[in-house]
């Protein structure tokens, strides 16, 4: 998924083999003429420890990657309550990208015409697996 986000040289350092992981959509917003702002929350350990972040496991355990897109088509959102960490899939269309994510009672599909970073922010949780 690095690799459809413009401005990603942060995140390759963080996540050189591009590979997020499983992530959950902890926000989606939708504005007017079509942009969105994903929040994804990412619980991989990143392979370069950022001070400022602290120490991993200790002061947090998920990285919140904020994107910035412009939707280029129908959006379709089944059952977010149930939204979880899954894999994400993401295929090239003519005019951008097609994100589908897909888990035990719930669906997403938002095409886009781009992605670009727009920053990080990180948080502690405890998770139930």
């Amino acid at each position: 998924m690095i690799e459809n986000i413009d401005r990603n040289d942060f995140l390759r350092k963080l996540f050189p083999n591009q590979d997020f992981g499983a992530i959950f959509f902890g926000q989606i917003s939708f504005d007017v003429g079509g942009r969105v702002t994903l929040g994804l929350h990412i619980k991989n350990k990143p392979v370069v420890e950022v001070k400022k972040w602290g120490v991993w496991g200790v002061d947090y355990n998920v990285i919140v990657v904020e994107v910035l897109g412009k939707t280029n088509g129908e959006i379709i959102l089944n059952n977010q309550f149930d939204f979880d960490f899954e894999k994400v899939l993401i295929n090239t269309e003519k005019d951008g990208f097609l994100i589908k994510q897909e888990g035990p009672g719930f669906f997403l599909q938002i095409p886009v015409k781009y992605l670009v970073f727009q920053g990080c922010s990180i948080y502690k949780n405890s998770f139930d697996d």
